[in-house]
């Protein structure tokens, strides 16, 4: 009797730790299906876009100088250079950080622009999340938010806490047919400091000290035209407004003239089957006060992975 319940108690042992072992393996199984599943979905969710620009030289003929909107003066041959890593959410929402920099060919870059020596310098990165498109019969809108970084060695020379980011692109509603399409871009970003002016060290005991007012907002906004002449072609078009407030203007509606009224003018070619190439081009640019001095021409491209 003893034996036989031995031999029982043996069996049911068995037979449980298999079923156990069984199970174990169909959890393992199912959990390597999930983290697959969602690996791949992370995946599929994810993109990487890589911009380009070469700017090159001006009109006025010398083949070593450029000219920069962005800093309202002549600059050296220089590239910039932007990457954008984008996860997509359910419900059209998208988070994302981007990373931009610039180099220049000809000489050092000024370092009030950048963090890095040399001719080479990167600006301060960002994490956003884009709304849902508001789609309507006569206009679509699309809105972002980032949150700027204090990487540049200007932001952390001036003591930047943080940046602000707003991004509205708006297009109107034009035929499906229709080679044309229009709209609008904006962009307002406003900084936070510890304070928003700065006073450096007298020079002499009887020198007053130099007062800074620091760049608090900038908003620039600007019409678009684009004009598709096929499926791969287009020709683009744009021009961009720009105001900013500085020191103890933040808080109040007063706006300063800041960067040149500029345009921009391109011929883009979008490849079909260039995988990750997806759009390369040649673009004019300068500001609304034309001259040879501040017209340049350059190159384009984006990749997408």
């Amino acid at each position: 009797m003893l034996r036989l319940l031995a031999l029982l108690t043996l069996f049911f042992s068995y037979t449980l730790f298999a079923q156990t072992g069984d199970n174990i393996n169909t959890l393992n199984t199912n959990y390597q299906k999930k983290a697959q599943s969602l690996i791949e979905k992370i995946r599929g969710n994810t993109t990487l876009n890589y911009y380009l620009s070469i700017n090159g030289p001006s009109a006025a003929g010398k083949s070593n100088i450029s000219y920069n909107p962005f800093i309202a003066d002549q600059s050296p041959l220089q590239t910039f250079h932007s990457a954008n890593l984008r996860f997509s959410l359910p419900k059209n929402f998208a988070f994302g950080f981007t990373l931009a920099g610039v180099h220049y060919f000809s000489r050092s870059i000024d370092q009030t622009y950048g963090t890095d020596k040399d001719n080479r310098a990167l600006f301060n990165p960002r994490a956003y999340i884009s709304f849902p498109g508001y789609f309507g019969k006569h206009i679509t809108i699309f809105n972002s938010l980032a949150y700027e970084f204090p990487q540049s060695k200007i932001s952390q020379d001036n003591e930047m806490y943080y940046g602000l980011v707003f991004s509205q692109a708006i297009s109107l509603t034009t035929p499906y047919n229709s080679p044309w399409r229009f709209g609008l871009l904006t962009q307002v970003e406003r900084f936070y400091y510890q304070t928003n002016t700065i006073y450096s060290p007298k020079a002499c005991s009887t020198c007053t000290p130099t007062r800074t007012e620091l760049q608090t907002l900038t908003l620039s906004t600007g019409p678009y035209i684009n004009y598709r002449l096929n499926d791969k072609w287009s020709i683009n078009n744009l021009l961009t407004f720009e105001w900013d407030q500085k020191g103890d203007q933040s808080g109040t509606t007063n706006l300063n003239n800041n960067l040149p009224d500029r345009w921009r003018t391109s011929l883009n070619y979008y490849p079909r089957l260039s995988y990750p190439l997806s759009q390369v081009g040649v673009f004019f640019q300068g500001i609304t006060k034309p001259a040879a001095d501040t017209t340049i021409i350059g190159l384009d491209m984006t990749a997408r992975f």
